[in-house]
């Protein structure tokens, strides 16, 4: 309300007001005395006195008291600790994954050591049993990782890669013999033996591919072994002096006793992971 005058101060000021107005018609109309008439008249404005100053008192005592205002300031947030500098614990499969990244780092910085070795060194000044034996040295060197990668950090697959690495430089080693013909003019490249000593060498690595395939379990070595039977006997047709067609006859026998040897070892089932592959190896033969 307008003027600080609230709608119940209204309503009591109404009712004085019909009270008086009733309370003075009694006393025109005689019903009242005069004494009568101010009696009743100050003792209803003494009631409205009394109940003007018992609702200032409640007022006055219900008035909330101003509370200061505390300002606390928020307590600053536990930081994080800082990790350990203690290593973390590495699951077997990290620590089987950095095992393997160290062991081919390693292997390449060994080829580069042998690549910058072979390109800065003067081949042509090389005796022939050096050069022979620099490639056997990278063989041996391959098979060597392959022995530390299985055994000592137990990563089998990187073995393998090395493995066939080495197997690889076997070949190449044989040849480089026969090339710079360090067993004699008969047993080199271009001598009357070299299909005797093709055949030799042939048979020496058959049985070291059929090891590594039987420790390994890799068909790829079961291949590599029965690839060398084959060029064994081929050879040894060759050195024979077998011609053309005695050469083709030589190898349908030679395959013809592979498959009497696959089914017979088949019906044994003595060794699957070679029987499975005869058939195979000699037919790409």
């Amino acid at each position: 309300m307008e003027g600080g005058i609230s709608l119940s101060s209204l309503t009591k000021e109404h009712e004085k007001q019909i009270f008086q107005k009733e309370l003075y018609k009694l006393k025109k109309q005689e019903f009242i005395g005069p004494d009568d008439y101010s009696r009743v008249l100050d003792a209803h404005l003494s009631y409205y006195q009394s109940l003007e100053l018992d609702a200032v008192e409640l007022k006055t005592a219900e008035q909330p008291k101003k509370e200061e205002k505390v300002i606390t300031a928020p307590a600053p947030a536990s930081l994080p600790e800082k990790p350990s500098a203690e290593e973390k614990n590495r699951s077997p499969e990290e620590v089987r994954e950095r095992n393997i990244s160290m062991t081919l780092n390693l292997g390449v910085v060994l080829l580069l050591v042998g690549g910058l070795f072979v390109a800065t060194s003067n081949w042509d000044e090389m005796s022939d049993w050096m050069k022979s034996g620099s490639i056997a040295l990278v063989s041996l060197l391959f098979f060597g990782i392959s022995l530390a990668a299985g055994k000592l950090l137990a990563i089998h697959k990187t073995a393998f890669a090395f493995n066939v690495l080495g197997s690889l430089f076997l070949p190449i080693f044989l040849l480089s013999v026969s090339w710079f013909g360090l067993m004699g003019e008969y047993l080199s490249f271009y001598g009357e033996g070299s299909y005797f000593y093709a055949a030799a060498g042939a048979l020496i690595l058959a049985p070291f591919y059929g090891f590594l395939a039987r420790q390994m379990g890799s068909r790829l070595f079961v291949w590599f072994a029965f690839s060398a039977i084959t060029s064994a006997a081929g050879f040894l047709l060759l050195a024979l002096g077998a011609r053309q067609d005695t050469f083709y006859l030589g190898m349908m026998i030679y395959n013809a006793g592979l498959i009497a040897l696959f089914l017979k070892g088949r019906k044994k089932s003595s060794s699957p992971l070679f029987f499975g592959d005869w058939l195979i190896s000699s037919r790409r033969a």
